[in-house]
């Protein structure tokens, strides 16, 4: 029975479209035999055609290589694999059906590839059609119109063609969310991560394997707060700040999440969304570092005009007197007022600008720094004892800055503990100390000795041990005050992770 009901092609027509009897290999357009040529992108939709009646298969070759690109396949000879990755359509008759049940199960199971539309034809007599969901996507009854046949192969190819433009944005979304420069995940409503990029397990330290199919609140990089932050999908879009541990530490990120991946699902059912952290650990270190020197600078601006108020105003009465009377004991008292207003202009200055606003660490000898501080400060007849456990000790610092420590401690001590104090310096584990064997704090309380301004001495502007605090903090160490072992005053600074010996 032909395939169609009217239009026959003449005899000179059908003789231009080659096969041979059975399952032939032969294109309307090129021979094409077990493979075809690959299709370009802009391209003739092309139809494999398995018919096992050479008279039907050859009428609706020529019928259909009018518009199309027809080829005549035998599928015992071409993988599934192959076939998808050359022809649009395949078109089958009952019998080449039959024969090749389990090769077409192979060429529409595979998920990985787009739509292939499979169209089969039976005869009109056929009282029922075998159940080939799985293997067929339509059937034609023989003979049929051949404006219905085309409306059913246009049909599928257009299916075909969205099919594969929806995967080929699939693909593109697939390489830029697997390549994209931040961590990003795929998460379930329950918090379970269904995939995952490079940038994500680089940054968590774990394969793929390890990532994807494992909850949330099984990685122990994020606490509960981050959790509830990727989890936690609205209507809106959302964003929180998070913190996690990364393979190289505690990481802050902007967490982004996404809408629903499925159309018609509201954020309370989402069965999955997208979550991205961008991370913003420096950009928050930088606003912190903003925010403290505009503290700074407040705090100086307020400093500078509280604390130069009482000596301008002595000064300014002596000269009065020093002019009225021309007594040189006035004259010296409004010079030791300036030089007290110069004095406290330089740490005040130092105090703004120090902080921390330190140069990248290099390594550096703990006694070179030591004794170069010394050498620095008016020292008298005060002694220096530089403990062994110190001799070969290198720290990672700015040396400038950690002189500036030592210098501090030094002229404290030395203002405080007399012309002829000792001064102790040496090392414990993670820390290294100053102490003297001065009077102590004695009724001082040594929480606000780093107080900005904060002094027991007359001529002290209350800014050395401040200076010491802002340069230890910017470090990433501690300091603290407390009594030495000789009643005096102990100075320590802890959290000196890179102390160690040379």
């Amino acid at each position: 029975m032909l395939p169609f009901t009217y239009g026959q092609m003449s005899e000179t027509e059908s003789s231009r479209v080659g096969g041979a009897p059975g399952e032939s290999g032969v294109s309307t357009r090129a021979a094409t035999g077990e493979t075809t040529e690959p299709r370009s992108d802009e391209h003739t939709p092309r139809i494999g055609i398995v018919m096992t009646d050479e008279r039907n298969r050859t009428l609706l070759s020529k019928w259909l290589a009018r518009t199309y690109d027809v080829a005549t396949l035998r599928l015992d000879s071409v993988s599934p694999t192959k076939t998808a990755e050359n022809i649009d359509l395949l078109i089958l008759d009952g019998a080449s059906y039959a024969r090749h049940e389990e090769w077409l199960a192979d060429y529409k199971s595979d998920p990985r590839r787009s739509f292939q539309p499979v169209l089969l034809f039976v005869p009109e007599t056929t009282s029922t059609v075998p159940d080939v969901h799985e293997r067929v996507d339509d059937v034609v009854s023989m003979p049929t119109q051949k404006e219905v046949l085309q409306a059913r192969i246009h049909g599928l190819l257009d299916r075909q063609r969205l099919s594969r433009a929806v995967a080929e944005r699939e693909d593109r979304f697939r390489t830029l969310f697997e390549t994209g420069p931040d961590p990003a995940l795929v998460v379930t409503a329950d918090g379970t991560v269904t995939d995952s990029n490079v940038a994500f397990r680089e940054s968590l330290g774990v394969s793929r394997e390890a990532a994807n199919g494992r909850r949330l609140d099984d990685f122990e990089a994020f606490d509960d707060a981050a959790v509830d932050a990727m989890t936690a999908l609205s209507d809106d879009d959302d964003r929180r700040t998070i913190s996690y541990q990364s393979a190289d530490g505690t990481r802050h990120a902007e967490c982004r999440l996404s809408g629903t991946l499925d159309d018609g699902i509201t954020a309370d059912t989402c069965a999955e969304h997208i979550v991205i952290l961008r991370d913003i650990t420096d950009e928050l270190a930088y606003k912190r570092d903003l925010e403290r020197q505009v503290d700074r600078l407040d705090e100086f601006a307020s400093m500078l005009a509280h604390e130069l108020r009482n000596p301008l105003g002595i000064a300014n009465g002596w000269l009065e007197e020093a002019e009225a009377s021309g007594d040189s004991i006035a004259f010296e008292r409004v010079d030791s007022a300036h030089d007290r207003m110069r004095c406290m202009i330089d740490d005040l200055l130092a105090l703004a600008q120090m902080g921390e606003v330190i140069s990248d660490p290099t390594v550096v000898s703990v006694p070179a720094v030591v004794a170069e501080a010394w050498d620095s400060v008016a020292t008298a007849e005060a002694t220096l004892r530089v403990d062994d456990d110190l001799d070969a000790a290198i720290v990672d610092a700015d040396a400038d800055r950690l002189q500036d420590v030592f210098a501090n401690l030094f002229r404290n001590a030395v203002e405080h503990g007399g012309d002829d104090v000792t001064v102790d310096v040496g090392r414990c584990s993670e820390s290294f100390y100053v102490e003297d064997d001065g009077p102590g704090f004695e009724s001082t309380d040594p929480t606000r000795l780093f107080e900005s301004g904060y002094t027991t001495n007359a001529d002290g502007t209350g800014f050395g041990l401040a200076i010491v605090k802002q340069v230890v903090e910017a470090h990433g160490w501690t300091v603290r005050a407390t009594d030495g072992d000789a009643d005096g005053a102990r100075f320590e600074v802890t959290d000196v992770e890179t102390l160690r010996v040379a």
